[in-house]
């Protein structure tokens, strides 16, 4: 087991929220004890609505998982490098 090896684990619940705005990360991991990994989950998914507002997407998609990882490396106090971006709307 993960928590006999010193591990944290933490059982995620839903929560909603708006990941591209940094405020909101914050506040959600200065909510929860911050666990040794993180799995990050959040994106828009929906076919119809990435077609319909692509901008959205992407910005959830790859900004939003920025944010996610840039708030996690600073609360675990570990360096964290930008992924390069692709531009994939050309």
């Amino acid at each position: 087991k993960l928590e006999e090896r010193c591990y944290t684990v933490w059982k995620p619940s839903f929560y909603e929220m708006d990941v591209t705005k940094l405020e909101n990360v914050w506040r959600y991991m200065d909510s929860i004890s911050i666990p040794d990994a993180l799995i990050h989950l959040a994106a828009q998914s929906n076919v119809a609505d990435s077609w319909q507002n692509p901008d959205n997407t992407v910005a959830v998609n790859t900004l939003g998982a920025i944010q996610i990882y840039r708030v996690f490396a600073e609360k675990k106090r570990i360096g964290f490098a930008y992924p390069p971006l692709m531009n994939i709307l050309s």
